[in-house]
């Protein structure tokens, strides 16, 4: 998404504030009529419109609870503690640079494969990503031998998550 001018995001805070409610139990944002709002986007967050007297404008719903509860747009990424980009709860939410929230991807990556796993002729190559680095773990016989040696890196390198979610069914 691209960033709004400080203008605009101005403008969005001020929308926001005057027709946007947060229940930071729920993690619901309603509007004028008490209609909970957002609409789904295709990478799984919760995004709403915004209109601006320049024009419209979509807002992520986590970084208007974020402005909600705290009175200011967020300074870095929005990371949802539980990996659930829906559960706007204000408990769930916290303050993320871009390489801490990809410490909290889900265990099975967009092809299948577990995550920190890479085919290799017969084998499993295990490695590592931290502050913009591959780190090499190792060639594994299994599959599961290579996430594991994947998951006990994480715990010790990746401080700002370091459990590794379970893969989704």
């Amino acid at each position: 998404m691209r960033k709004l001018t400080p203008e605009r995001e101005a403008e969005a805070a001020e929308y926001v504030r005057a027709h946007w409610c947060y229940n930071p139990l729920t993690g619901f944002i309603t509007g004028r009529g008490g209609k909970v709002i957002g609409t789904l986007r295709k990478d799984g967050a919760l995004q709403a419109l915004v209109y601006l007297p320049s024009g419209t404008t979509s807002v992520l719903l986590h970084r208007a609870a974020w402005l909600l509860s705290t009175g200011a747009w967020p300074e870095h990424e929005i990371d949802h503690e539980d990996g659930d980009r829906t559960n706007n709860r204000r408990k769930n939410l916290r303050s993320a640079l871009k390489g801490e929230n990809r410490q909290n991807l889900k265990a099975v990556g967009k092809r299948g494969v577990l995550i920190g796993c890479t085919p290799y002729y017969r084998k499993w190559k295990a490695q590592i990503r931290l502050k913009g680095k591959v780190h090499y773990l190792g060639l594994f016989n299994t599959e599961q031998e290579a996430h594991a040696a994947y998951c006990e890196a994480k715990t010790r390198l990746h401080t700002f998550n370091p459990k590794q979610r379970p893969p989704t069914a």
